[in-house]
């Protein structure tokens, strides 16, 4: 569903929802070990955004991406209530391989980065995916989380150990 950002204000709640989910439930994806976890972050957001669209509070040339703030922000709150954290796989393995091989072995490989980052330590993958996939700055994360600038570096460079490591060994296994 392709929305024209002049029919904002003239949609349906359940058309918003439609589009919202479609735009925005892998970035919940990305800060829950489940599909479950990650719905009922989304739902929660949509909740929050639902409420503002019916007081009609909406700005249409920013709204998507006030609609991104509104998830990623019940995401953390998610996280800090439950001590979970953060997964995304897409730009990882774009970063990673490129345009290069066939979907099959893309999404091969999407889903063995995905199931490396779930393992991360709850703390290193709350971090790395902020740094990363968030494009906040270690200061910004050290705020967020309550932790030091030094600690945020650490989590990030370990992250990226351990899944180099895991991309070594796909690529072992493949050969």
């Amino acid at each position: 569903m392709s929305i024209c950002m002049n029919t904002i204000n003239h949609l349906s709640e359940k058309e918003l929802y439609l589009s919202c989910y479609q735009k925005f439930f892998g970035v919940t994806m990305r800060y829950c070990r489940n599909r479950e976890d990650a719905l009922e972050v989304f739902n929660d957001g949509m909740m929050k955004i639902l409420k503002h669209y019916k007081d009609g509070k909406i700005k249409n040339e920013s709204f998507f991406g006030w609609c991104k703030t509104v998830i990623i922000n019940t995401a953390i709150d998610f996280l800090r209530k439950k001590k979970l954290d953060v997964i995304e796989f897409d730009s990882i393995a774009q970063r990673t391989y490129g345009n290069e091989g066939n979907s099959g072995e893309q999404n091969l490989l999407k889903e063995d980065i995905l199931k490396e980052i779930q393992k991360l330590p709850n703390k290193t993958r709350a971090v790395f995916n902020l740094y990363v996939f968030e494009g906040l700055s270690h200061r910004e994360i050290s705020q967020e989380l309550d932790i030091t600038e030094g600690t945020s570096h650490w989590h990030v460079n370990n992250a990226r150990k351990i899944i180099k490591t895991l991309i070594k060994y796909t690529a072992a296994v493949a050969l």
